[in-house]
């Protein structure tokens, strides 16, 4: 029974021993080899896989199609892809001050007909490039014209000429004056607006609104209030036209001599044209006529 047990017990640790042999036979195997020598999980990814994932995203990049910006780490540690903050910040700063700075004032004058001064000038973007274009009010023996030049990165350019869309001082009755007090222009949000005034007792107000067509690139009439007025009663008409809806409105208010605003009598709803006339065919003289007529006391 002892003698069994020994032989037993040595079989074991035989079998140990064999077990040691052959796992020091493999490993020298796998060094002979160019194996990896440890099997640590955290051991970094073989350099192949890391090379093929940045050979494809700047196939990606370089296609023609516009690529989605990548989230891969590869390409955004690259330094040929990366881009320094200052520098970004650089070229920005130099792009809104070229973009929004004009031509020089010296340039204006080449645009203003002899014997004629600049009587008001405005300036405003009217074709949303964030440079500031000009329009000149234009002033000579009580006379009046209209000038637009548009701001360009090589200098001014004229845009529109209108020679019959403002009041003569004297046109404008005893509203008008001879520096063109009757006469007010502002731009807002891309659009042309001039305002004028003139009459008496019996007055109109014509407001135009104009701005840039894209298609042609003409400045256009897009709207044209016409509202006469009685200075003492208060009576007074609107008379909206909306050319780009081809709508026209057109309320009548009897004005209340004993104070408390104005009533609205009434109210008619009619078509105009939609087709968009250039600034420089406005003739004030012909608008001014179209007002309705004011009702009676």
């Amino acid at each position: 029974m002892a003698v069994e047990a020994t032989q037993l017990k040595f079989a074991s640790g035989g079998s140990i021993v064999r077990g040691g042999l052959l796992a020091v036979m493999v490993g020298l195997l796998t060094i002979g080899c160019g194996g990896p020598v440890s099997s640590n999980p955290q051991e970094p990814t073989p350099v192949s896989q890391s090379n093929s994932s940045k050979n494809l995203n700047r196939q990606a990049t370089s296609s023609d199609t516009p690529a989605s910006p990548s989230t891969n780490s590869d390409s955004q540690e690259s330094p040929e892809a990366a881009t320094p903050p200052e520098a970004n910040q650089t070229t920005q700063t130099v792009a809104q001050k070229d973009s929004s700075s004009s031509p020089t004032q010296a340039t204006i004058e080449a645009f203003i007909p002899a014997g004629w001064q600049v009587a008001q000038q405005i300036s405003g973007d009217l074709n949303g490039d964030r440079r500031q274009d000009a329009v000149l009010k234009l002033s000579r023996d009580g006379q009046f014209d209209l000038i637009v030049l548009r701001a360009t990165s090589s200098g001014w350019q004229q845009l529109a000429h209108a020679p019959n869309l403002l009041l003569c001082g004297g046109c404008a009755g005893m509203l008008g004056t001879a520096q063109g007090g009757h006469i007010r222009i502002e731009i807002e949000d891309d659009v042309l607006v001039v305002k004028q005034i003139s009459g008496s007792r019996g007055a109109v107000e014509i407001v135009h609104r104009f701005w840039i067509d894209r298609p042609s690139g003409q400045l256009v009439l897009i709207g044209e209030d016409v509202n006469p007025y009685d200075r003492a009663n208060g009576n007074e008409i609107r008379d909206s036209r909306n050319f780009l809806t081809g709508k026209r409105i057109i309320e009548e208010y009897r004005g209340n001599p004993d104070g408390g605003g104005k009533k609205l009598i009434r109210t008619q709803t009619l078509t105009v044209s939609r087709q968009l006339q250039p600034i420089d065919a406005i003739d004030i003289e012909q608008v001014r006529s179209s007002a309705p007529e004011l009702p009676g006391d």
